[in-house]
């Protein structure tokens, strides 16, 4: 599954949605960090389905190793808006 590559494109990628998924994407990719007032956070695919190992009593959610589904890390991303705000401040608004 490694091997294969995607392209993902987002019809109203300034969007919360689709900001959303492009900087959770990058997070990953760039394995980021941040310090909270309580603990250490790490990026993680958590509440991606199709990134996460199946979990639960009967496998439950999670579809990683189950499918030869291509790793979101190697994906292409592209995408446009009608709002010409650039990406970075759409995180913002």
């Amino acid at each position: 599954a490694s091997d294969k590559k995607i392209g993902i494109l987002t019809v109203g990628l300034g969007g919360n949605n689709g900001v959303t998924l492009l900087a959770g994407a990058l997070a990953n990719k760039h394995e980021l960090e941040w310090e909270t007032q309580k603990e250490r956070m790490a990026a993680n695919w958590y509440g991606c389905i199709t990134q996460i190992p199946p979990r639960g009593h009967h496998g439950g959610v999670g579809f990683k190793g189950r499918f030869p589904l291509a790793d979101v890390a190697s994906a292409a991303f592209g995408g446009w808006d009608v709002r010409p705000t650039p990406l970075g401040q759409a995180l913002y608004e």
